[in-house]
């Protein structure tokens, strides 16, 4: 029988922002038979050091670790500017891949990683398959064994070996639930705000971002998403599922620069997300 829960990193500070009230309480919103586990920085055995990505990268991997030898068989890792905004049924209901994980920006450092690619007949671009750590989900604690090996040994962020080891060590081992974009029907994180959207590749090499804007390499306009009943889609129909959470200049102004008002109220009355906090 399953027993999973998710675990976010409330730490140096975070859980003073507003966005540590807004993922907190949109996880609880969707997933209220889910336990939550705040991870703070009393909970760390030693001072983490902030400005090396690898050293926070291997805390992370290693608390989430240790959950499945305290019992747990499905272990959640997001970060506190993700926002759920529907239930994420394509991890709940995989409780057999080892790792499922969600498209992300181009954070893959290693220049010489092997993206999978998919060519987007619309658009007539190919998009890189890149991941996002923020928002994945383990099914199998070896996964998390190989991911510390590859950080410790190339002093990575764990967005760049989670590329690698989806990509291009153990891509049997994994799932990217909204990958590839163009046929899926719903978005999570990345591809759903249009903040970066995947990296997008022409045939001659040139990248472009935002591969579902108003044009290619546009972002995708988050001030044209549109709530219809209790779900919320992006502008091109899309069920969106989670948004990163981008923007912390929270004034008015600011956060009117990128939702609707409509999307505004949506997000407050179903999803417990001020966006004004």
């Amino acid at each position: 029988m399953s027993k999973p829960v998710c675990v976010t990193f409330a730490l140096n500070g975070y859980e003073k922002k507003s966005i540590y009230t807004n993922c907190i309480n949109s996880w609880k919103k969707f997933h209220p038979d889910i336990e939550l586990i705040v991870v703070r920085d009393e909970d760390i055995e030693h001072q983490i050091d902030f400005s090396s990505t690898c050293e926070f990268s291997i805390v992370r991997l290693e608390f989430c670790k240790k959950m499945f030898d305290k019992g747990y068989t499905k272990v959640f890792m997001i970060g506190l500017d993700v926002f759920c905004t529907s239930r994420w049924d394509e991890f709940i209901n995989d409780n057999d891949t080892p790792l499922l994980a969600t498209l992300g920006g181009c954070f893959c450092l290693n220049p010489d990683t092997k993206l999978q690619q998919v060519f987007m007949p619309r658009q007539n671009w190919y998009e890189n398959m890149t991941i996002v750590s923020d928002l994945t989900c383990f099914n199998k604690k070896f996964v998390l064994v190989d991911l510390l090996e590859i950080i410790k040994k190339y002093k990575y962020h764990d967005n760049d070996a989670i590329d690698i080891y989806t990509n291009e060590l153990s891509p049997q081992n994994c799932k990217v639930v909204d990958f590839p974009y163009f046929i899926k029907d719903f978005v999570y994180g990345f591809k759903s705000n249009g903040l970066l959207g995947s990296k997008c590749v022409n045939e001659d090499g040139t990248i472009k971002w935002g591969c579902d804007g108003p044009n290619i390499g546009k972002f995708s306009p988050s001030t044209r998403w549109l709530p219809i009943g209790d779900k919320l889609y992006n502008h091109v129909g899309k069920h969106v599922k989670a948004l990163f959470y981008e923007y912390r200049d929270t004034t008015p102004d600011n956060v009117n620069n990128y939702y609707n008002q409509e999307t505004i109220d949506w997000l407050k009355e179903y999803c417990d997300i001020d966006l004004y906090l």
